[in-house]
This record gives structure tokens, sequence and C-alpha cells, in this order.
């Protein structure tokens, strides 16, 4: 079996990680070919394109790179038409992704899409292109129902930050410390600037600014910072030389475990936010963007919330601080009341446990091989002539 797969973004190769794997030990012959990073890499995909010649994000921040993005799904295309791949499996990233499908669909190529484009959100009209799909697999419940509803063949098949084992068991704070090397007492901040150049260039000034005011405020608190990739180190020791006197930490892939040791969190808007929920983090959302970007965003959004854990919650749990809003005292403001106890911190903590018990339990990949492989087969069957079979609850 020969599959295709894009994933466009860091998220997006971890979470095809899982769904690599899980599918090599149901078919261990298979082949992975198409774009993606270094966690699906060590699962066996033969990269076509690296995910970093993609990972971009907003209406102007893609602009400069629209040539280089147009040649990547371009050799994409030319591959699958010379290779005639069984299946493609295409992660996240819809404005690439979802183009990518029409171009595979006229292939006769079965398409399954994991990690569900946010068509609730805004740009509803990418349904009718959803429709066209064998399977969409969902990582948040409620998708499956309101896409469904739409005539997409959708599945909720979990949540793949509870595969990570910090998340999926939650250890114990004081031993998470003691593996970072921190004492088990006292107060950390965990600071989460984000995963793209634009972002961490966008926040990470106000998160440092923020720590020195929490710095005053709480004597003795240090600070944990976890890259997102570690190409991202230079950028970050600049800006910390210009705050000596901050005891910050950086760690390179130990970000749910920075989360579930720290007492607070201040987080780029994005997958992390989520990570900290389910770490039990306290956390204060933050972001900034182009003002282009966000000026057609705010006109095109149809959402009340910001944070995906204040739309799964449907309240606003988590403090947001987006562009204007975000500034250093504000942002201190904000995270003060979550490193003391009672309050504000036992609120967060008890709606963070309600959204946990919501998303269920790990096994995120081996549900999504399982619907996968479900669908080719009755995709062989119904082409074959054979009788129509039932796709079972891969859940």
């Amino acid at each position: 079996m020969r599959i295709l797969v894009s994933a466009g973004e860091a998220s997006g190769d971890r979470n095809g990680a899982q769904v690599l794997r899980a599918l090599r030990a149901r078919v261990p012959g298979a082949e992975f070919v198409g774009l993606g990073g270094e966690a699906m890499a060590a699962e066996g995909l033969s990269r076509l394109h690296d995910v970093s010649e993609l990972s971009v994000m907003g209406f102007v921040e893609v602009l400069p790179r629209l040539a280089g993005i147009l040649r990547i799904l371009g050799n994409l295309v030319r591959w699958a038409e010379r290779n005639r791949p069984d299946a493609a499996i295409l992660l996240d990233a819809p404005d690439f992704n979802l183009r990518l499908a029409r171009e595979l669909r006229h292939l006769g190529i079965p398409i399954f899409y994991v990690i569900a484009p946010m068509a609730w959100a805004w740009r509803e009209s990418r349904v009718r292109m959803l429709r066209d799909l064998d399977a969409l697999l969902c990582i948040y419940p409620f998708e499956e129902e309101w896409f469904s509803r739409r005539g997409v063949p959708a599945r909720y098949v979990g949540n793949p930050l509870l595969d990570d084992p910090v998340l999926a068991e939650l250890p114990d704070r004081h031993a998470c410390r003691r593996r970072l090397g921190f004492p088990e007492e006292g107060r950390i901040v965990a600071l989460l600037p984000g995963s793209r150049t634009a972002e961490i260039c966008g926040v990470l000034g106000d998160l440092l600014g923020a720590a020195e005011i929490l710095a005053g405020e709480f004597p003795g608190v240090r600070f944990a910072l976890p890259l997102a990739h570690p190409r991202f180190r230079p950028t970050i020791e600049a800006a910390l030389a210009g705050h000596p006197s901050l005891q910050v930490e950086i760690f390179e892939g130990r970000t749910s475990e920075v989360l579930r040791a720290a007492d607070a969190a201040a987080v780029c808007s994005g997958t992390a936010t989520l990570q900290a929920a389910l770490a039990l983090c306290p956390e204060v959302m933050v972001y900034r963007a182009h003002p282009v970007s966000v000026f057609v965003a705010r006109r095109l959004v149809r959402l009340s919330h910001a944070c995906i854990v204040n739309i799964l919650l449907g309240k606003p749990a988590v403090p947001e601080l987006l562009q204007e809003a975000l500034r250093p005292e504000t942002l201190a403001g904000a995270l003060s009341p979550l490193l003391s106890e009672g309050g504000p911190r036992e609120t967060m903590l008890r709606d963070l446990s309600a959204l946990r018990a919501q998303l269920g339990g790990p096994g995120f990949g081996d549900r999504a091989a399982a619907e996968i492989l479900s669908r080719l087969a009755e995709r062989v069957l119904t082409a074959a002539g054979g009788p129509a079979i039932v796709v079972p609850d891969a859940r």
C-alpha cells in the first residue's frame, strides 16, 4: 500500500506521525510519501518537501511565499499522477490541503482529511469540498455532528494531545519539576510564544515584559520556555539577552512536562492552549498578527471566543489578550491571580478538568488508522460489486 501524506505545519506533522505509526502496525509494508516533518519521517515518510517550507499563517503573511507554496502543491500532484497512490491522508492546513484534495479527486484517489478545517467558525463554504472526501476525521467532539448534518462523512476519532503520556497520565507536578531540574517548591510560569517565527516576533517581547513585572511581584518566581522547534533558539536567546535578571530556562521537546510543572502559563493562540488545558495548567492566551490579517479575520469569523479552550467550553474560561489588548502590564495582571490559591485559579482548574472529561481518552492514531482502512475496504468492495458494508465504529 502506497499513501500520499500532506501535513502543512508542525502540529500536523506530530499528529500525522501517530496515524502513520498505527497504519504501519496494521499494514507493515505500507509506504508513505509526501510533505511532512521529522516526526513523520521517523515513522517512515519519504519527504518530497519538508513541513518548514510551508509553515505560514495569515492573509498577508502568506503572500511573499505564494510561489513556493504553489510549487510544492504542483510537485505533490505530479507525484500522485505518476505513482497513483492507494490513498491520500491530508492533515490540517486547509488553505493548502483543500486545493490538493481537489486535484487528487480528479485523479480518483481516496482522500482522508485528518483534523477538520474550522468551517464552523468561518468559511462554511468549504463544506462543499469536504462532502467529496472519503472521510473527515475530527478531533473535537462537536465536529462530527456539525459536519454530518451538512452532508460530510465525518467521524470523531479523539484528540491527539491525549496520546501524549504526560497529558494522558497527569504525573505529579513535583515529579515533573524534579525531572526538569526545578525545585519542588516555588512558583513557575511557562512562556509559550508560538510555533511560527511571526508569532514569536509578535508576542515574545510582551511575554518577557510581563515576566519582569511578575518577578517583581513574586520574588523567586522562575520561568520556563519550551521551544516549538530548535531553530527558534537563537531568536529566543537574543530576546532574553535584553532581560538579564530573568530566570528563564529553555527546553526542547518537553512542552507538556513544562506545562504540568508550571503554576500558570502565557500561551500563544493555537494547539498549545489546549495542551495547557489538558495539563491542568491555568493559562492566559495571547496573540498578535499583521493588522490586515486581523481586520479580515474579524469580519469573517463568527465566534465569540478566539481560544479553542473557550470555544469547547462555551464560555470565557481562559483570558484572551489579542492585538492591542496584549501589553506586558495587562498580561502580568491576568497571570497574577492564577499564581495564588483560591478564586480565579480554582475556578479555571475546575473548567479545565471538565474539558478533559469532554475530550475522552487516548487512542487518536489507532482510531484514525482503523477508520481509514475500514473506509478503504468499503470502497474496494463497492468497486468490485460486492455487498455494501457498514463501517464499524473505530472508537
